[in-house]
């Protein structure tokens, strides 16, 4: 007679079952490979991980591989690695983001080390809200809305109307390097002080004869604190 002893059975039972599948990505998975190779001039690929074991959370991960990028290279990957993780959970529809746990990111650097983040689901959902912020910011400058600014600032940190100021800077670098055309977010920091904590996410502001000029904008972690903090666009004309 053929049996399984409870012991065994238990045994069993706990044991974790992994599995990695290089499926199709989706529509929007591709997407997102697209945009972060062409944020980064990289070399994206992708795998989607399933983890399940008796007693514990399920976990579906979206794992992305970013590699031969010089930004990359030249950014700490705490930063970029952050931004990468978000490209993708902003790319997912509401049904994929429902379905996946986690993002994973595995930067791989031009001298082959690497480097992996876990970002959870939660996370990224709250650091969505906060980027929402720095891409109304980004949007006002390519569009010349420059009296958003003063609509999406925190007042007590950004004294006084920034509008005017910021349009001759605009104008300035237009009259140099012909009309602002885009911009891309290429990292995200988190700066701790004694006030509290901030996200400053980075980006290039992209110009007609392909001059990038790097900008940020500031927004608070703390939930329901989603004004603009602060800012920099670093013209050095």
């Amino acid at each position: 007679m053929n049996y399984i002893s409870n012991l065994t059975m238990k045994k069993f039972l706990t044991l974790a079952i992994l599995i990695v599948v290089v499926a199709c990505a989706s529509d929007t998975e591709q997407k997102s490979l697209h945009d972060i190779g062409a944020t980064y001039n990289a070399k994206t690929a992708y795998s989607k991980n399933f983890k399940s074991s008796v007693g514990e959370k399920t976990v579906r991960a979206f794992t992305v591989t970013v590699s031969e990028s010089k930004l990359i290279d030249s950014l700490n990957p705490n930063v970029s690695s952050s931004n990468v993780a978000l490209m993708v959970y902003e790319n997912l529809s509401e049904k994929e983001k429902d379905n996946y746990t986690a993002i994973n990111v595995n930067l791989l650097n031009l001298k082959k080390d690497s480097a992996n983040y876990t970002f959870q689901k939660q996370t990224l959902s709250e650091l969505s809200e906060k980027a929402a912020t720095f891409n109304t910011f980004a949007e006002s400058l390519i569009k010349g809305n420059f009296g958003k600014i003063d609509e999406i600032k925190d007042a007590n940190e950004i004294k006084g109307t920034v509008a005017h100021g910021v349009k001759k800077l605009i104008a300035k670098n237009e009259k140099l390097h012909g009309d602002l055309i885009g911009y891309k977010r290429f990292g995200i920091a988190e700066a701790r002080d004694e006030r509290g904590s901030a996200y400053q996410f980075q980006g290039f502001l992209e110009f007609e004869n392909g001059k990038l000029i790097p900008f940020l904008g500031v927004v608070d972690t703390a939930l329901g604190k989603d004004k603009l903090i602060g800012f920099n666009i670093f013209d050095k004309s």
